[in-house]
């Protein structure tokens, strides 16, 4: 191997310890943070709706071989929900969530519980190291979904043009882009499902990409498990098994017949993995086959598609703008070859689309961006990747630009959503999707002052409140000052006062985004 060579395979290597590494710094850091438990609260906990019924299917299938939940809910309660009721077809509690992610997260919650063991803590699941191992699933999992990320975007580099180092070099700064750029990265530190998908999609291109020209039986079989896999991660994502399907009926008929075996098997793999998903609805559900949320969770034609887009309520475009650059590398893209390209923006029309019919969650609740879509961000970073392949030099360098302002502002505002220093279920004013990006200090102050206010109103002490809220007034207008403001007036008995801050906040709301 002549100099060249060596050297283009050490920059790969490079990349790989360099994911690697940040993955381990990821999981030190957690592990540090919830061990000094910042605000006296530890961040390995398994609290809410979500994260109990996910954690509860991992703990009955590792620890009793069964979906039965009676125990695990007992033990970590979800809060009140139909989606974790006890099922009135069975009598048995219920989860309404697939049980992909909760198989993935089965190894580092018993790779915790063996800590447990060995530093004398009960060995049931429930105990520290247990929940802290669960907690870290999505941590690793989110590295292993960069890791395969990156060598699909490798492969997707030479593929345009670009050599080794450079194609390495491209694929590591549009991964680490996508991780800061997309909601992949935020959810990497939170108990739920869409680290799986990451995952697992980043998984299913990868192995996509090497053996679609292929006719192997076995290639194609471990590739239908991956993409079986991920179907029962996230149920919507089932759309993502057809891609290839379609990639092969857009390359022509003249090899379809030499291609069906493969392809058969591939299917066949595929729905192999939907054995343990039915078998949990049977017992839970009492059917084979069944739609958990009830009927009218779908309601068509979808009428939320501009909502999931740009809502400032969780919109994917809206807070995640480094999407629209990656839609406009794919659309380019399947202009050129439809063939590798078109099924991957049909993939996520039909997505965006499923999410558009949900009435009630269109948004994903208190999610960060529309966490439905996470299994999108590595289909986003293929089409940054095009852009940077493509583009001569100056064209690149915009292109560069765009994808690290576009990453910095979801960055950004991913810290004021951790923080609370946005509403989580509401739209936004200017402020707080623009504006207050460049005083975080500031308002994470005014943060601060509003709690401290709602001490001192509890403990009848509104005009003390009223001079704190005064004070943080100064940080630039914001819907929770002005409420608990015009509470502390009228507290105070200064009611004019409290009417003119009523004016203002009025104002304010008025003038939430889209």
């Amino acid at each position: 191997m002549n100099s060249g060579g060596i050297l283009a395979n050490r920059a790969v290597s490079a990349c790989y310890l360099t994911l690697g590494l940040f993955t381990l710094l990821l999981g030190g850091g957690f592990v540090l943070a919830d061990r000094l438990a910042p605000a006296g609260r530890n961040l390995s906990k398994v609290t809410g709706v979500d994260p109990p019924a996910y954690f509860g299917v991992s703990h009955a299938i590792l620890f009793h071989g069964n979906f039965d939940l009676s125990e695990e809910y007992s033990r970590v309660t979800p809060d009140d929900s139909p989606s974790t009721a006890v099922r009135k077809e069975t009598g048995v509690p219920g989860s309404e969530y697939a049980v992909g992610y909760s198989f993935l997260a089965a190894p580092f919650l018993a790779a915790g519980t063996l800590i447990d063991a060995v530093a004398g803590h009960p060995a049931d699941g429930y105990s520290r190291f247990a929940i802290l191992g669960y907690c870290l699933a999505n941590i690793g999992l989110t590295g292993l979904g960069m890791v395969a990320l990156f060598t699909f975007l490798r492969d997707a580099a030479e593929f345009w043009g670009i050599s080794l180092p450079h194609s390495a070099i491209y694929a590591l700064f549009v991964t680490f882009a996508t991780f800061f750029g997309t909601n992949a990265g935020y959810y990497a530190f939170s108990p739920m499902s869409h680290a799986s998908t990451f995952f697992c999609v980043s998984m299913f291109l990868a192995c996509w990409w090497r053996v679609k020209d292929r006719t192997d039986l076995g290639s194609w079989a471990l590739f239908g498990l991956i993409g079986g896999f991920l179907s029962i991660c996230r149920w919507q994502d089932i759309f993502f098994i057809g891609a290839p399907l379609l990639s092969d009926l857009l390359g022509g008929l003249a090899d379809l017949r030499r291609r069906l075996a493969s392809r058969a098997v591939y299917l066949t793999a595929a729905a192999i993995c939907w054995i343990p998903q039915m078998i949990e609805w049977k017992y839970m559900f009492g059917r084979y086959l069944t739609v958990p949320q009830g009927r009218g969770f779908f309601v068509f034609p979808p009428a939320f598609i501009p909502q999931v887009l740009f809502s400032t309520r969780n919109g994917w475009f809206a807070w995640t703008p480094l999407v629209l650059l990656g839609i406009a590398g794919l659309i380019w893209s399947a202009v050129r070859i439809p063939r590798l390209f078109l099924p991957w923006i049909v993939v996520i029309s039909l997505e965006v689309t499923l999410i558009g019919s949900l009435a009630i969650s269109w948004h994903g609740g208190e999610g960060f961006s529309n966490r439905n879509l996470t299994s999108g961000a590595p289909l986003i970073a293929l089409g940054v990747l095009t852009l940077l392949c493509v583009t001569r030099r100056y064209k690149r360098g915009a292109v560069i630009a765009a994808t690290l302002a576009c990453s910095l502002f979801s960055f950004v505002s991913a810290i004021q959503f951790r923080l609370d220093l946005v509403p989580r279920s509401d739209q936004l004013t200017v402020s707080e999707y623009l504006t207050d990006k460049l005083r975080l200090r500031q308002v994470r102050r005014r943060k601060l002052a509003v709690k401290e206010a709602e001490r001192l109103l509890e403990r009848n002490a509104p005009a003390d409140a009223a001079r704190v809220l005064e004070a943080a007034a100064s940080y630039g207008p914001d819907r929770d000052v002005l409420r608990d403001l015009s509470r502390a007036y009228r507290e105070s008995g200064r009611s004019l006062e409290a009417q003119s801050v009523d004016r203002r906040l009025e104002e304010l709301i008025k003038g939430k985004l889209f």
